[in-house]
């Protein structure tokens, strides 16, 4: 009982120190107060060892390591509550974004089920007066871009000699989607191949030909006309 006794008074007089009191003795060679920071506290009969100037001062390091537990539990609370607000709203996005992937494969789905027959088929257009190969090309059921005409001189060579003069009664073919394999005719190399809007648009990408090709290609400079060259997707 006499133990209980003193540890309770000094626990209370170490509480109506003054702090020039506190801070003086707070470095005590009795305990360590590093260890109150870690969590390492004395035990009741070690405590009760201790003089009154060590138990003030060890009550005041308890305070403060209260205190400062105190202040992170307040800190973490409030950086928790700003996670979770922005969990929410990222959830929210994720949500929207889900409903959008799910509206974007339906519509694939449809349009799939309804190009998907007519994907790489070549079809035909028979020129009438007053045409010519980028007004064609123009056409929403051609290619919608005026720009892309040079695809229709290329699927027609075999009767347009000048791309600029197309006849009426002329039945050309059109080819739509992306080729598989592209006919090397005279004066073409690898990169102008590869810039062809309809196989990678990039002149730049014309090692992929070469890659795909290498059995049949010798020089990356060389390319001969009649070769089928294999166009990797």
């Amino acid at each position: 009982m006499r133990a209980i006794g003193i540890g309770a008074i000094l626990l209370v007089l170490c509480l109506a120190m003054s702090a020039e009191t506190v801070v003086a003795q707070k470095y005590g060679k009795s305990w360590d107060p590093m260890a109150v920071q870690r969590g390492e506290y004395l035990a009741d009969e070690d405590f009760n060892k201790l003089s009154f100037e060590e138990g003030a001062s060890y009550c005041q390091a308890m305070q403060e390591a209260l205190d400062s537990k105190k202040k992170r539990f307040q800190n973490i609370g409030t950086e928790k509550d700003r996670y979770q607000t922005e969990v929410s709203r990222l959830r929210k996005q994720v949500a929207n974004l889900d409903e959008q992937i799910g509206d974007l494969k339906s519509a694939v789905a449809a349009m799939e089920r309804k190009y998907g027959p007519y994907r790489n088929k070549a079809f035909s257009h028979t020129v009438v007066r007053g045409e010519y190969l980028s007004m064609i090309a123009a056409y929403d059921q051609i290619y919608g871009d005026t720009m892309k005409w040079p695809r229709l001189y290329r699927a027609n060579r075999d009767q347009i000699e000048d791309p600029d003069l197309i006849y009426p009664d002329q039945d050309l073919k059109v080819p739509h989607g992306y080729p598989q394999y592209h006919l090397v005719v005279q004066d073409e190399f690898l990169s102008k191949i590869a810039n062809y809007w309809e196989i990678y648009d990039d002149g730049r990408e014309w090692p992929r030909i070469y890659e795909a090709n290498k059995d049949q290609i010798r020089d990356p400079d060389l390319v001969y006309p009649d070769l089928v060259l294999t166009i990797p997707r």
